[in-house]
C-alpha cells in the first residue's frame, strides 16, 4: 500500500470515529434538564448545581470536572490531615533529634573540661614552679636589685634550709659584712625593716629629701628627727618595751607628709636623687613598723640581727630566729654582693647535682 493510500485511510478512520461519537451525544438523557427541553444547562429543580453533561465534547457527552471542584475540596482536606500528621511526627522527630544533640554538646563540654582539668596545673603546682624559676635565678647571675632587696638571698636561704646537711668546707663571712645586713620576721603581715634602728635612732636625710623646700616639710624633717629618736629611746629603756601608739601615729603622718611633697616635686629631683629618697621613707615606715610590735626592744637592743662567722652559722642562726634579709639599708650594696656569692657558693657544696644549681638563665 502506497504512503498516500494509508493517508486517505486514516483520514477515513477519524471521520467516522467522528460521526459515532457526535451520535452518541445525541442518544445520551441529561437528567439536569427539564423534559422534553432541548438544550439549556441548569435544572430548575436544582439551579445552584452545574450541568455535568457538556455537549460539544467529542469523546463523550458527560464532563466528569464539573463536579470536580467539590471532590477534590474533600481530598484536599485528606491530603492536608495526612500531610498535617507527616509534619507532626517530623517536628517530633526534629525535637528528639535536637534533645539528642543538647546531650552530646553536654557530654562535649564535660570532656573539655576534664580535658582542660587535667592539663592545666594546680596552684600548687605553679607555685612550686616559681619557686625553682627564682632559684634558678638567684643561682644565676640575678640583677642587682633582686640582691639588694634580699630576694634572692631569701630564696637561695630557703632552699638551703630544705636540703640535708653535710660536712662541706666552711665559707667565712666577714664581720663587718654580715653587720650590714638587714633582717625581718618570716611571714611578716607588713613590710618590717628595723635597718635604720641600727645607729640608736638617728636618721640622716638623703640629698633628695633636704633639697625639698618648704616650711612644712623643714618643719616635718626635724620633728621626725626628735620623734623617731625619742620612739627608739622607749622601745630601748621603757620597762613594757613599748612605744606610745600616739607618737608612732604623729610619725606615720608626718611620714606622709614627706611622701606627698617628694610625689609632687618628682620632675624637679634628678631621678637617682628621687629614687634614693623614695627608698628612704619606705625604709622609714617599715621601721615605724618594727617600733609598733610586741618585740620591739629585742630588735633596737640587738636581738633581732643576722650573726655568723661562717655561711653555715649565719644560715643557722637566721633559721631558728625566723629570720630573713630585708631590703639593703644605706651603703651595703657590696656586703649583699658578697653574701649572695657566699650563699651561691655553699648551696652548690650542699647539691652540687641539682638542676637549678647549674642551670643557664640570663
Amino acid at each position: 500500500m502506497s504512503y498516500w493510500t494509508q493517508r486517505k485511510a486514516t483520514w477515513l478512520v477519524g471521520v467516522v470515529c467522528l460521526i459515532g461519537t457526535t451520535h452518541l451525544n445525541a442518544q445520551v438523557v441529561n437528567p439536569y434538564l427539564q423534559p422534553g427541553v432541548v438544550g439549556g444547562t441548569l435544572n430548575p429543580a436544582f439551579p445552584s448545581l452545574p450541568n455535568p453533561f457538556t455537549p460539544g465534547l467529542p469523546w463523550w457527552g458527560f464532563n466528569p470536572f464539573a463536579n470536580g471542584n467539590y471532590m477534590s475540596g474533600a481530598a484536599d482536606v485528606y491530603r492536608a490531615q495526612g500531610q498535617f500528621l507527616i509534619d507532626k511526627q517530623m517536628a517530633w522527630l526534629k525535637r528528639e533529634q535536637v534533645k539528642q544533640a543538647r546531650v552530646d554538646t553536654q557530654r562535649k563540654i564535660f570532656d573539655e573540661w576534664l580535658y582542660e582539668r587535667e592539663r592545666t596545673p594546680r596552684p600548687e603546682d605553679v607555685r612550686q614552679q616559681a619557686i625553682k624559676d627564682l632559684l634558678a635565678r638567684s643561682l644565676n647571675n640575678p640583677p642587682a636589685n633582686e640582691i639588694v632587696s634580699g630576694v634572692s638571698l631569701n630564696s637561695i636561704l630557703t632552699a638551703i634550709e630544705a636540703l640535708p646537711k653535710k660536712n662541706v668546707p666552711p665559707i667565712p663571712l666577714d664581720e663587718e659584712v654580715v653587720r650590714k645586713l638587714s633582717v625581718t620576721r618570716v611571714g611578716a603581715t607588713e613590710p618590717a625593716n628595723p635597718g635604720l634602728l641600727r645607729d640608736k635612732g638617728n636618721l640622716t636625710w638623703p640629698k633628695g629629701l633636704e633639697a625639698i623646700a618648704g616650711d612644712d616639710v623643714a618643719d616635718a624633717r626635724e620633728k621626725i628627727v626628735v620623734r623617731f629618736k625619742e620612739a627608739y629611746r622607749q622601745a630601748a629603756e621603757s620597762d613594757s618595751g613599748k612605744v606610745d601608739p600616739n607618737l608612732l601615729r604623729d610619725l606615720s603622718n608626718r611620714t606622709q607628709l614627706l611622701e606627698e611633697a617628694l610625689a609632687r616635686n618628682v620632675n624637679n629631683l634628678p631621678f637617682n636623687e628621687y629614687s634614693e629618697a623614695k627608698r628612704y621613707l619606705r625604709l622609714l615606715r617599715e621601721s615605724l613598723t618594727v617600733l609598733g610590735q610586741a618585740d620591739a626592744r629585742e630588735w633596737v637592743r640587738g636581738g633581732n640581727v643576722a650573726r655568723g662567722r661562717t655561711v653555715a652559722e649565719l644560715v643557722q642562726h637566721m633559721t631558728s630566729k625566723g629570720l630573713r634579709f630585708a631590703p639593703a639599708v644605706g651603703n651595703a650594696e657590696n656586703a649583699y654582693a658578697a653574701v649572695h656569692a657566699a650563699l651561691v657558693k655553699y648551696y652548690q657544696q650542699l647539691a652540687p647535682t641539682n638542676p637549678a644549681a647549674v642551670e643557664n638563665r640570663p
